[in-house]
């Protein structure tokens, strides 16, 4: 029966592979095709929410079914907003304007999100609350958020991670964690820890206790990588890690990263190089946010619009939504 399978899947994988497309090839640094697992099938991939224009996706937080995506102004024409998406019926319940919005997180039920102000300082805030929670700057860069059990905040910003106590109200006093461009962050209930993806393309550990870091990439032998521009990173209840590189510096050749939290090894779940499904192109363009649901069944990835492939272009601005295998 086991052999039966694996020529199965072997049939299946050539067959995809036969039907061309793709990006091209693997980017310098990122993983082939050829050496990751079975392609996954057309229809563990699709776009999700196709009824709702997005601006500009970037990261995302996912609570019960409903999903907050800070979708950012497009070159300043277009003011952002925090889109809140019904998972289930794929709709747009509500579309809070805010400015430049670009990392989000959630702290119970309450929303937090990172906007900039009139005259151009950049905060953090509370949905339904016209105030920053934290100083305005014009020196903050915020990338992404993340809650650690209700009673701190770490917020990406650019060379740094700022961690906020957030037991009853924030305020200024902030432990600085210096990284090389922490760009996501995201919690992990089981091990106690978060993590950061960085831009050097390595993901951090950082202990909530102490607030001390451990690098967890490593090439020999590899573990938690190799990766590509890291962008968002969402950890499951049943120990793994989701991480979204972006590929190149135009957002070509993306891929998703599925990592043992205990162990480390890592396999590329899905990429853009190897292939194109059916009737619509499957690709990341410029890949940045991912959300996973609460029974580790569906990922959730955000779609930006600079990548320069034609095919995996007309995904640009979307929100693609896979079925874990």
């Amino acid at each position: 029966m086991k052999q039966n399978i694996l020529l199965l899947a072997a049939l299946f994988s050539s067959v995809l592979t036969g039907c061309g497309g793709g990006g091209g090839g693997s980017p310098s640094g990122a993983p082939s095709s050829s050496t990751g697992p079975a392609v996954i099938p057309p229809a563990f991939i699709q776009r999700f929410a196709t009824g709702v224009s997005f601006l500009s996706p970037k990261h995302m937080a996912l609570v019960g079914t409903n999903l907050y995506v800070a979708d950012r102004t497009v070159n300043g024409l277009v003011s952002g907003r925090i889109a809140k998406i019904d998972t289930a019926s794929q709709a747009l319940l509500t579309a809070t304007t805010v400015s430049n919005p670009f990392g989000v997180a959630l702290k119970s039920t309450d929303v937090y999100y990172t906007a900039t102000d009139a005259s151009g300082f950049q905060g953090i805030y509370l949905m339904g609350n016209g105030s920053s929670v934290v100083a305005l700057s014009n020196s903050n860069n915020f990338g992404g958020l993340a809650f650690y059990s209700n009673t701190k905040l770490y917020a990406a910003n650019s060379s740094a991670v700022l961690v906020y106590p957030s037991s009853g109200n924030f305020n200024t006093s902030t432990v600085n964690i210096a990284l090389s461009s922490p760009t996501a962050l995201t919690m992990d209930v089981n091990k106690t820890l978060v993590y950061a993806s960085l831009g050097d393309n390595t993901v951090v550990s950082i202990n909530p206790s102490n607030d001390a870091t451990t690098v967890l990439t490593q090439s020999s032998p590899v573990r938690w990588g190799p990766l590509m521009q890291p962008q968002g990173i969402a950890v499951s209840t049943n120990g793994y890690a989701y991480v979204v590189s972006q590929g190149d510096v135009h957002g070509d050749g993306g891929y998703i990263s599925k990592v043992d939290t205990s162990t480390g090894v890592t396999e590329v779940l899905v990429s853009d190089t190897v292939g194109d499904w059916g009737s619509v192109p499957v690709g990341f363009c410029q890949a940045t946010g991912v959300a996973i649901d609460a029974n580790n069944e569906y990922l959730y990835v955000s779609n930006g619009n600079t990548c320069t492939n034609v095919v995996h272009h007309q995904n640009h601005d979307q929100i693609l939504k896979i079925k874990l295998p």
